[in-house]
């Protein structure tokens, strides 16, 4: 069984409930649940916060990672752009971790 971290952050532009902490943790934990994933990590971070994220990308770049997959609610959740989730995906499978996104069938993988 795969180890899995998720990642939720809250962000401006989302209708009213979902973008709420609870409802991202559910559709994360949903999508582990359904795909086999065991969650051995969570980080939580509020708007505008990178804290939890700082300690997450350090914890999946250690040489012996406690994880092998991040599932984030949707990429746009993930970083603060674009260009950034591409490089830190790109860190993260360098590592032999895999970013998924529970929304996005076209997540980087």
């Amino acid at each position: 069984m795969q180890h899995a971290a998720i990642y939720v952050k809250e962000a401006a532009g989302y209708p009213e409930g979902e973008n709420t902490q609870e409802h991202q943790t559910r559709e994360c934990e949903s999508y582990c649940n359904v795909h086999g994933l065991r969650i051995t990590a969570r980080y939580y971070d509020s708007a505008g916060c990178r804290q939890e994220f700082q300690q997450m990308m350090e914890d999946a770049t250690k040489d012996a990672p406690p994880f092998d997959t991040i599932v984030v609610w949707k990429l746009r959740n993930f970083s603060w752009s674009l260009e950034e989730t591409i490089l830190c995906r790109d860190r993260l499978r360098a590592n032999g971790v895999t970013l998924i996104s529970t929304k996005e069938s076209s997540a980087p993988r």
